[in-house]
């Protein structure tokens, strides 16, 4: 299946405002995320770079549908 006949929303996924938010949703605040940048892979899929303490990079991919963003997976950047 791929991303275009996939719903996140319908499947009960938490859509995000920004890709930035969906990204960072997941770490527990010990891990003090944060976005380093994002990559605009196309209007409505990015790659969020996020870096952790101590540090670990970390490549969040992203998806709009709608006005709502969700996470698709993650790699170690």
């Amino acid at each position: 299946m791929t991303d275009d006949a996939f719903s996140y929303a319908a499947a009960g996924e938490h859509g995000f405002s920004s890709p930035e938010e969906a990204a960072l949703a997941g770490w527990p605040a010990a891990a003090h995320a944060r976005v380093l940048r994002v990559e605009r892979l196309s209007a409505s899929r990015v790659d969020v770079i996020v870096d952790t303490e101590p540090s670990h990079r970390m490549r969040v991919y992203c998806v709009k549908e709608g006005s709502l963003w969700f996470v698709h997976g993650d790699a170690s950047d």
